[in-house]
């Protein structure tokens, strides 16, 4: 079972190069999927997705590409542990 303990959410976003404006979305990102650790498979896609769509550096103006890359640089470390990390919902229970 998990405990709700956010410190199995822990990706090394501090290794990514990132402005004070970066590191403020970063940490408001972060809390946001530890939020949502436990949600069925589907819905952390669709979290995900929406984060990637909105941080990708093509679709931010110049003056914020830098941010915008430190931002889609910690969801592209975070997302495979976000995404496997498999929900308390769907987990199986080893005994009956």
């Amino acid at each position: 079972e998990h405990d709700s303990d956010e410190e199995d959410w822990s990706p090394s976003w501090q290794a990514v190069p990132q402005t004070s404006e970066a590191a403020d979305i970063i940490r408001r990102i972060e809390q946001d999927l530890a939020a949502h650790w436990d949600a069925p498979k589907a819905q952390r896609k669709q979290i995900m997705r929406e984060y990637l769509r909105r941080w990708h550096p093509d679709k931010n103006s110049d003056e914020s590409k830098e941010t915008a890359t430190a931002v889609i640089q910690f969801l592209y470390t975070s997302k495979v542990q976000f995404l496997e990390q498999p929900s308390s919902t769907e987990m199986t229970p080893l005994l009956k």
